[in-house]
């Protein structure tokens, strides 16, 4: 499940705006494969929502989660430069959390005066345009406004631009966040403040004790925002949490959450495929039509805290960021997966969990290990198993005296991801 920030709960997906409507999701990557170093791992990447908006007219798309995408008239021309008329079709892709960017196969590191440091991002986004299948540009002097929700807390960010074809991220600006205003209907009047959170947890849950509930169905839990507060919900959601159920209550559970030191009970309600899905029937739900509602549920429709505006003058790979300060020890790691079939394909990343750091690396290189908090190395085969080296290990490994290269043995499948969301729940088993 996901997901690294405050979530606000919206009950439907809300796209007001006269001028342009959402036609569909899909995940073939907006960038070309050939040509571009941003590598999704496959089956797993973020569906790309299409909003269809005029060539000629001014724009808007109002996003799920309270951003918005404005484009002014006249805003488009075709690979030659030509001036086009008629409809556009816009794709957009955002990431926030560590699963959104792992599996996105997006470059996380920045490299400035020969040195290489990892970024913290407050939320990064894809957007390109096309038209009859064309690949579409922005007009020179035409800018696109983008206002991207963010779960990160801290308002102050740098913001860069990808080269897709290098891999190497570029400076533009550096600029504060404002409050997320509230969601507008398609009435356009304003909507109701949610009075829910999200929050993203996995309960253990015995089949003896609550046989009507299913485990592989459910998204998130709902919990009045009487319970708890902001901060201390993006504190659970954040960090690895003992999440069990101890009664019923009715349509509730009574979830008991402990991380650290830190314990609350709250009363919350399981969020199902079921409750999110059209169908009555959850058995004639495909495993696509699951993971597209999870996926839209986790990515698109929750209100992050903040939005971080910004003009644009072309299409691509932008990211709101700011460099890891925390202190780091560099040690050189050789890795080796346990009965490996097909070395190719198998994804290596470094992984902070609680300061939202996931840095791809290379089976043989140089990782720069936290020494505040706990980390890991994660694997992930073709076949999609998930092995890792475990946070103690690296520990052992920066406190040796004098040797600076390890060779790791990743032994110990941690499991196989079957969807994004398994990927969190794997997340602390690897730590």
């Amino acid at each position: 499940m996901k997901k690294s920030f405050t979530l606000y709960l919206l009950l439907g997906f809300i796209t007001a705006c006269s001028t342009s409507q959402p036609e569909k999701t899909g995940n073939k990557p907006v960038v070309s494969e050939e040509k571009s170093v941003i590598k999704p791992i496959e089956g797993m990447e973020i569906p790309i929502r299409t909003f269809t908006v005029s060539a000629t007219e001014k724009s808007v798309i109002d996003l799920p989660n309270g951003g918005k995408i404005s484009f002014p008239g006249n805003a488009f021309v075709d690979e030659n430069g030509k001036a086009i008329t008629g409809k556009v079709d816009i794709q957009w892709q955002e990431y926030h959390s560590l699963t959104d960017i792992l599996f996105s196969g997006i470059p996380m590191t920045y490299d400035s005066l020969g040195v290489t440091r990892a970024f913290e991002s407050g939320g990064m986004f894809t957007i390109s345009a096309v038209q009859n299948g064309k690949t579409v540009e922005l007009a020179p002097g035409k800018n696109a406004g983008i206002d991207l929700a963010s779960y990160n807390y801290r308002k102050t960010f740098n913001f860069y631009s990808l080269d897709d074809q290098t891999g190497k991220w570029d400076y533009q600006t550096t600029a504060t966040a404002t409050e997320n205003p509230k969601a507008v209907s398609g009435s356009g009047s304003p909507a109701k403040k949610m009075s829910t959170y999200t929050l993203d947890v996995t309960p253990v849950i015995s089949k003896d004790s609550f046989p009507e509930l299913n485990p592989d169905e459910i998204i998130a839990w709902e919990v009045d925002k009487s319970q708890i507060g902001a901060k201390e919900l993006a504190s659970f959601t954040l960090k690895k949490v003992d999440a069990r159920i101890i009664q019923r209550n009715r349509d509730h559970y009574v979830l008991s959450l402990k991380e650290g030191k830190n314990t609350k009970t709250v009363q919350a309600k399981p969020i199902t495929f079921a409750s999110k899905s059209s169908s009555n029937d959850l058995a004639k739900t495909t495993v696509e039509d699951k993971l597209k509602l999870a996926l839209e549920y986790q990515n698109l429709a929750q209100q992050g805290q903040l939005i971080r505006s910004i003009e644009i003058p072309k299409f691509g790979t932008y990211n709101w960021d700011c460099m890891y300060e925390k202190p780091t020890e560099d040690i050189f790691v050789k890795l080796d997966v346990e009965n490996r079939e097909d070395d190719e394909y198998t994804c290596f990343f470094y992984v902070i969990p609680k300061d939202g750091i996931i840095v791809p690396i290379e089976e043989h290189s140089k990782v720069r290990v936290s020494l505040e908090n706990p980390s890991t190395i994660v694997a992930i085969t073709k076949d999609k198993e998930v092995y890792s080296v475990k946070n103690q290990d690296l520990n052992k490994a920066i406190h040796q005296q004098g040797q600076r290269e390890f060779t790791f043995q990743m032994s110990g499948r941690r499991g196989i991801l079957r969807e994004p969301r398994d990927m969190s729940r794997l997340l602390p088993l690897c730590v």
